[in-house]
């Protein structure tokens, strides 16, 4: 085997061996997405313990952009202690923002004027 053909055989193989990692790569993103999507599984969901609260007037507000397509919706939580027991609204809003941070800041604005209107009859 000359120099030459031993060449063409790395480009080969290195060629192929790019072709079956973008293929193996594509495979785990449809997989992931369409199981995930079947079962409602998300990798990308927040946890309760991942965010930091904004205390408002007695509330705890807790801003949870979901990521979309690219974009952020802005969503999150109110919570406020009665007694013994933490009442929750879940706060989902259908504006999709650019950035994770634009989406908190707007969740935030938008949570204490949905206080302020409502107060404690958010929890029904």
């Amino acid at each position: 085997m000359n120099f030459k053909n031993l060449i063409l055989l790395s480009f080969f193989f290195i060629s192929l061996w790019h072709y079956v990692t973008v293929l193996e790569r594509f495979l785990e993103i449809i997989k992931v997405g369409f199981f995930s999507k079947l079962f409602g599984f998300s990798k990308q969901d927040t946890t309760e313990a991942d965010v930091e609260p904004i205390e408002y007037n007695g509330y705890l507000i807790y801003p949870e952009p979901k990521a979309e397509g690219g974009q952020f919706r802005i969503a999150g939580r109110i919570c406020k202690q009665f007694d013994d027991e933490v009442k929750t609204h879940v706060f989902v809003r259908s504006d999709l923002l650019s950035s994770k941070a634009d989406a908190e800041s707007f969740m935030i604005n938008k949570a204490q004027m949905f206080i302020d209107q409502t107060g404690d009859k958010m929890f029904g």
